[in-house]
């Protein structure tokens, strides 16, 4: 594995204040595990780059059991206080090593907001599809659209913001096929486009984060059952090519 996909081993604190501020948002987390709990359901399930658990809490009841990984102990110590439970396992260290996990463990593999770190992306959805049994599904959500790149992208150490049409790429180089694809949060497409582009704001508006979980995402929920051209975040599955 090349250097170049090995995760940052330790947040910083604004990354860290970050999280505290999202855990807070358990509509929004639960809506985004309820994206893939279909796919997940009474299955082995490793997630990678789980932080503090705030989207691993919302689907832990339906698994047969899951191995939350992180590099960042702070964020590891946290979720094991928070989440008790024998289904859960953590494991702390580089997913990438050769000898980290054995292939073929896992019916899925689920990467919130974290591939959009890597540098070497093709490489890290390679060796995600490696750790998959037969018919197992990689999840991945990530932020979408160039269009968005803003300095809090530079300070969270994003290195692109993904489009369909880069998903669709990235799956067939990997040697992967897609078997759902879709843009997330139309209001956080705008929100993100004034708050982080036009205005330059380098942190989140906790405000405007309640305001959205708690009176605006169910009219999104609404909006995201059409269909969105666009969003602030690009949620796919996918399963390996030849299967």
């Amino acid at each position: 594995m090349k250097k170049a996909a090995v995760f940052k081993k330790e947040y910083s604190g604004r990354q860290h204040k970050a999280f505290e501020q999202l855990a807070e948002l358990n509509g929004y987390n639960s809506f985004i595990a309820g994206l893939f709990r279909g796919y997940v359901a009474g299955g082995k399930v490793l997630e990678i780059g789980s932080g503090t658990g705030n989207i691993l809490e919302q689907y832990l009841d339906c698994v047969k059991s899951v191995t939350a990984n992180d590099l960042d102990l702070k964020s590891l110590a946290i979720l094991k206080r928070r989440l008790k439970s024998p289904k859960l396992r953590v494991y702390r260290g580089n997913l990438f090593n050769k000898k980290s996990v054995a292939p073929g463990k896992f019916d899925a593999v689920i990467m919130v907001n974290v591939l959009e770190h890597i540098p070497d992306d093709k490489t890290a959805v390679k060796k995600m599809l490696s750790f998959l049994r037969p018919g197992g599904v990689l999840i991945l959500f990530v932020p979408a659209f160039g269009l968005l790149f803003s300095e809090m992208d530079r300070i969270f150490l994003h290195k692109r913001r993904y489009t369909k049409k880069m998903m669709r790429k990235l799956a067939g180089d990997a040697g992967a096929g897609i078997r759902e694809i879709k843009y997330i949060n139309l209001t956080g497409f705008f929100g993100w486009l004034l708050n982080h582009r036009i205005l330059r704001k380098t942190c989140f508006n906790e405000g405007q984060m309640k305001v959205f979980d708690k009176y605006i995402l169910k009219y999104e929920k609404q909006i995201h059952k059409i269909g969105l051209p666009f969003g602030q975040s690009l949620f796919a599955v996918l399963g390996k090519a030849k299967e």
